[in-house]
């Protein structure tokens, strides 16, 4: 799940409720900064309210050389499908 939280997108790695008691509960997320790749871990309580990211998908077709003998010089190209949302 991709989550937008202070101006950042966030791949949520997990996340649980905590409650003690007869309070409210709140939820514990590890996730990671997508434009950094930093894992945190935030709590949040049950009031607060953030934004659920669902991406695009799309296909595409992609072609890319790959190397066979970086010495010789050989190359073998490939095409295949890749999928990017």
């Amino acid at each position: 799940m991709i989550l937008r939280y202070d101006e950042r997108y966030c791949q949520v790695k997990e996340w649980y409720a905590h409650k003690q008691g007869r309070g409210a509960a709140a939820y514990h997320v590890t996730y990671d900064e997508l434009d950094t790749g930093k894992q945190r871990v935030q709590k949040f309580g049950s009031g607060v309210k953030l934004v659920k990211v669902e991406p695009d998908k799309q296909e595409c077709q992609a072609d890319r050389t790959i190397p066979v003998d970086p010495k010789k010089g050989q190359t073998k190209r490939s095409t295949g499908h890749t999928y990017l949302g």
